[in-house]
């Protein structure tokens, strides 16, 4: 009797068990089903959908560690750093063997300013993988990213033995010269992997606009030989690239090589854009011949409406600083036919008027669109004011000169003597003396 008791429960409770691992599996099965069709969701970037489904599937199976790293790809595609490196931490604990979860985890670890960690998980990784150029590469960036530069020179050579040279080899050398501060070495290295490597002159222009951007100006200022000659060799190595051409004007321009970049402009005629540089260099010193020629030409090769109307526009100002006014306006209703609402134009035509008294009425709509476009800016919030103040209308002159200062119109002496004037008119004497003063400060700052 009490044996019979006994072995009723245990029965039961194998039962139980049995009832228990059945469903295990159909889980199992079920969350298996769910991941294929999650990673499937994945590669055709439907990533709220594989998010659901993987949630799914971790409800079904809470150790799936492919689904923690699933979702982890996810917010890394997202941009969420933090749920990625939760998600791929997650997997690596679950199956530290699987280098791929490794791997991911060392990159996020990089990505989010852990170097020093990723550095750690990347040794670790290439103990079971030691000669993985994805693994080498990924621990060789975070360890320049940690200034262990002898490290990342070591690791680059270990590379280069097992791949070869190669343009990621030859770039993250420069990049240890850089980040080291031997920027003559670095220089002279790029100068040569200009002339030798395998990239195309685009690629080229563009790690030079880059190095420009992310470096101080300082720096920049006290290189801007080296940056010179790197733009020469582009034009030597690919002197039919219209990109470098592009790059090489405008960056000779920007830094007062002027003969240098009209040398170029001129040899390349039928570009609307180096022709639209030339009108620059021209209008830039006061030559308003050479810019109507250049403008001339651009309208005789323009394609678009964009470039007609900067011929237009340019065609006006030199006419505006020649004092032939007939020809500035026809110019600008040109401009206007091409686009009526172009806040740029609008309100250069609406200030020529005004500065001329003629037609306030018009100027005051035309300027009145272009602030209404562009209501942040300091040089169309002027030009309303001052027809404001024309009209007599001076206490909304003074709102607007005041929202003007707001958006940088104090460091424009032009926009100081015009709020002087309203100030002026409303009597408010004192103020309008130290704005008057702050203006000949700026005047004389910008002779």
């Amino acid at each position: 009797m009490n044996i019979r008791k006994v072995i009723i429960p245990l029965l039961l409770l194998f039962a139980g068990f049995a009832n228990l691992a059945g469903q295990d599996i159909k889980d199992r099965k079920l969350s298996s089903m769910g991941l294929v069709t999650a990673v499937q969701y994945f590669n055709d970037a439907k990533y709220s959908e594989a998010y659901n489904l993987l949630k799914q599937v971790q409800n079904l199976d809470p150790g799936n560690d492919a689904a923690y790293f699933y979702i982890g790809r996810i917010a890394q595609e997202l941009k969420d750093g933090q749920t990625a490196l939760e998600n791929f931490s997650k997997a690596y604990q679950l199956d530290s063997t699987n280098i791929w979860y490794g791997q991911a985890l060392a990159n996020i670890l990089y990505l989010t300013n852990r170097s020093e960690q990723a550095v750690e998980l990347y040794s670790k990784l290439m103990e079971l993988s030691p000669n993985d150029p994805q693994l080498i590469g990924g621990k060789l960036d975070a360890c320049i990213m940690c200034g262990e530069f002898e490290t990342a020179d070591s690791l680059l050579t270990r590379l280069e033995t097992i791949n070869g040279k190669s343009d990621y080899s030859e770039l993250t050398r420069l990049e240890i010269l850089r980040q080291k501060g031997e920027f003559s070495a670095f220089f002279g290295a790029m100068k040569q992997y200009f002339r030798e490597g395998g990239m195309d002159g685009e690629q080229k222009k563009d790690m030079i606009s880059r190095l420009l951007r992310a470096s101080d100006p300082r720096f920049n200022y006290l290189h801007l030989q080296d940056y010179e000659e790197l733009t020469q060799i582009c034009l030597d190595v690919h002197p039919e690239d219209t990109a470098v051409a592009h790059f090489a004007g405008s960056f000779l321009f920007s830094i007062d090589r002027k003969e240098k970049a009209l040398e170029i402009c001129n040899r390349w005629p039928q570009d609307s854009l180096m022709v639209e540089l030339g009108v620059s260099i021209y209008y830039s010193d006061k030559n308003y011949k050479g810019a109507l020629q250049q403008a001339e030409k651009l309208l005789s090769i323009a394609k678009s409406d964009g470039a007609r109307l900067v011929a237009h526009l340019v065609k006006g100002d030199c006419y505006q600083a020649l004092g032939q006014m007939d020809k500035v306006y026809r110019e600008y209703d040109a401009a206007l036919q091409i686009d009526p609402n172009n806040a740029n134009v609008l309100n250069n035509y609406a200030y020529y008027l005004v500065c001329e008294g003629k037609n306030i009425g018009k100027a005051a709509k035309m300027s009145r669109k272009a602030v209404e476009q562009e209501p942040e800016n300091a040089s169309y919030l002027d030009t309303f004011a001052w027809i404001m103040h024309k009209q007599k209308k001076y206490q909304v002159a003074k709102a607007y000169f005041k929202k003007a200062m707001l958006y940088g119109g104090k460091d424009s002496d032009v926009v100081l003597e015009h709020y002087a004037a309203t100030l002026d008119a409303l009597g408010e004497t004192t103020l309008a003396k130290a704005y008057r003063e702050q203006a000949a400060l700026k005047k004389n700052a910008r002779k």
